[in-house]
């Protein structure tokens, strides 16, 4: 038997379907042409699953389904489906790989859709007592001030302190704040210096070592060393710690090299550095304290992050009760930032992130996408926050 029509006519074709009239024999078949598409099965770290909730006109009603959508001319699979996650929730996925392919309705319709796994994804904006990473700038907010501070006091400097209290923030304003704004180019030039960032751990040296040996010998470098009471906790050897500050203060001291040093070290063992005194010097004719949080800077970090992931919808009411959480620790970070991320947890498919542009007018949203859990919820959603 033929696995070709007789004959086959265009009859219709749309933006992106088509209808065909291909004659079997003696028989008519009606085939709607159709480029392809894609389905997203979107999971981040704590088995949360993105939905997009859409209305299907064809229905008359908003369904929850997984992100998906239709193949562009030119495009292969993955590329539909990296580009049709990002539109559609503002998501994007660490690890890719395809589940599989089928035809969908292969009785009337070419369309052949394929699975993917997008695995890795950002669902949850806010990090809980995680530290925030360079590459969490876009859900980073409340520290504004002390970022532009530590900006300012970079200029010029060969070596800078980032001093605060256990818990106070300290990495993630080095991270997600200093770091990410010179990679954007806050300094003339910053996007092009490189960059070296490491904790010292038990062998701090090495870890200097390898952090700058990918760099060009003669460009500007920044070194970046968080958690720099580690020298002193970890490292068990005074030679080994005496060479290690002795190799950032030769780096920051290189005319040739430019590089600029910056130490992240916890208020406690900020006495320690006076073991070394130019170290001791340099850190004390520049640092930046890490105070506490200002509590003007609270509905910023509660619904902020929210608002810049994919367009987040969510009630700024979240701020009242994560003000109240601030009576915990005296900086009032590990409260707030534990409460709003508890508070996204509890409330699963309620908190709705819209998909595209954002409207004025929220009754006018044709697609939202939302955490589902496809593991039984921590909390259930009575609990106290």
């Amino acid at each position: 038997m033929s696995l070709e029509p007789d004959s086959a006519q265009l009859v219709w074709e749309g933006r992106l379907l088509g209808l065909t009239v291909e004659q079997w024999g003696e028989n008519e078949r009606e085939i709607v042409e159709h480029p392809g598409a894609v389905a997203i099965v979107a999971v981040d770290v704590e088995g949360c699953v993105a939905l997009v909730r859409q209305l299907r006109e064809a229905t008359r009603k908003h369904l929850l389904e997984l992100p998906a959508g239709t193949a562009e001319p030119g495009e292969v699979p993955l590329e539909t489906a990296q580009r049709e996650l990002r539109e559609e929730c503002g998501l994007t996925g660490g690890e890719w790989r395809e589940l599989a392919a089928f035809w969908t309705t292969p009785g009337f319709c070419r369309e052949r859709m394929h699975l993917f796994a997008a695995e890795g994804v950002v669902l949850c904006p806010f990090k809980g007592l995680a530290s925030f990473e360079v590459d969490d700038v876009g859900v980073f907010f409340g520290r504004e001030r002390l970022v532009a501070e530590m900006v300012a006091r970079l200029t010029g400097a060969p070596l800078m302190g980032i001093v605060g209290p256990s818990g106070s923030g300290k990495s993630s304003a080095l991270r997600a704040g200093l770091l990410a704004a010179l990679a954007a180019g806050m300094l003339p030039g910053s996007d092009r210096w490189a960059l070296a960032l490491l904790r010292p751990g038990e062998h701090p040296l090495t870890a200097l070592e390898q952090a700058t040996a990918g760099a060009a010998p003669r460009g500007r470098l920044v070194i970046a060393v968080d958690q720099f009471e580690e020298t002193f906790t970890a490292c068990r050897e005074e030679s080994e710690r005496a060479a290690f500050v002795d190799a950032l203060i030769a780096c920051a001291r290189d005319p040739g090299r430019r590089a600029v040093v910056i130490l992240a070290v916890r208020a406690d063992f900020y006495g320690r550095c006076a073991s070394y005194p130019e170290l001791w010097r340099l850190l004390g004719a520049n640092q930046v304290t890490v105070g506490p949080m200002r509590r003007e800077s609270v509905p910023r970090i509660s619904a902020q992050p929210c608002c810049c992931c994919s367009s987040a919808c969510l009630s700024c009411s979240w701020a009242s009760p994560t003000k109240r959480s601030l009576g915990g620790r005296r900086n009032g970070r590990s409260p707030l930032a534990a409460s709003t991320r508890q508070a996204w947890r509890r409330s699963g498919p309620m908190v709705s992130i819209e998909a595209g542009a954002p409207s004025s007018d929220p009754a006018s949203s044709t697609a939202t996408a939302s955490p589902a859990r496809i593991t039984p919820p921590i909390a259930s959603p009575s609990a106290p926050a």
